[in-house]
């Protein structure tokens, strides 16, 4: 008799010891009951073929004289049937077919599994896991860990921080324009498509803010006139631009887009 059986190309089956496996998780091994194992034995002898509960409760119990019910029959065919599918098998691995018996359907194939070659898959599986293992202890790697680690941090507090300022920005305006027009210390300093562009009239020219806008690919091309605020803070090289559907007075709603960046982009 053959030691070793493969059911549907990615199951093993071993006789001698009664133990199914997962050929791509060999280290992973599940001991049937006795019971189990042979009827695990006699679908696979029976080569697709319905065996009877009749046979199986003769074959396994009766002969050994013990005698058992039906539903000691079905209770380990369930148990079996749970088994192979926690190792990957489809359900329907056993057939039950009403008042015929258990089969193993066509659809799964099962085929004489050479020993040989499953002692060479655990063998590669285990020098594996050790390649792993060395690769992930490697001094080289456990210097590079942190490094990318820090990397991940310094993108998310860049992130929040734009976001955070962008915010605190948006709402310095509404609140200073709802005191004072903002026109006051943001003039407006040109038209660029269809936005009216203001800025700080300091040492800012339009054509300046026309080139942040086109290089930050602000979009100034509505059918509705849009105005585009321009802010600048030199000491901590961060700019900004807003785009809004509606002039910020203080008296009409406006939907605003925000473009941050620092000009250690540039």
């Amino acid at each position: 008799m053959i030691g070793y059986y493969m059911i549907d190309k990615k199951i093993v089956y071993n006789i001698d010891n009664g133990e199914i496996f997962n050929l791509n998780k060999s280290e992973v091994k599940v001991k049937l009951s006795k019971p189990a194992a042979k009827c695990l034995q006699k679908l696979i002898d029976a080569d697709h073929q319905i065996v009877p509960p009749d046979e199986l409760i003769n074959d396994i119990w009766r002969q050994k004289g013990v005698v058992v019910s039906a539903n000691t029959l079905y209770q380990h065919i369930y148990i079996l049937r749970k088994h192979l599918c926690s190792l990957g098998l489809d359900k329907n691995i056993i057939k039950t077919t009403p008042r015929s018996g258990f089969n193993i359907p066509l659809e799964f194939t099962i085929e004489p599994f050479n020993e040989k070659f499953e002692y060479v898959k655990q063998q590669e599986n285990q020098n594996q896991h050790q390649k792993t293992d060395k690769e992930l202890t490697s001094p080289l790697e456990k210097n590079d860990l942190p490094k990318v680690s820090n990397r991940l941090i310094k993108r998310r507090i860049y992130r929040y921080s734009y976001i955070f300022t962008a915010i605190i920005i948006i709402l310095s305006i509404y609140i200073y324009a709802s005191i004072k027009p903002l026109e006051d210390n943001y003039p407006l300093l040109g038209q660029y498509e269809n936005c009216e562009i203001y800025g700080e009239s300091k040492n800012l020219t339009f054509s300046y803010v026309k080139s942040r806008a086109s290089k930050r690919e602000v979009i100034c091309s509505h059918v509705k006139k849009h105005y585009l605020y321009y802010f600048g803070n030199n000491e901590v090289k961060r700019e900004s631009i807003i785009l809004c559907d509606n002039k910020i007075d203080g008296n009409l709603k406006s939907n605003c887009k925000t473009y941050h960046w620092t000009g250690y982009e540039d």
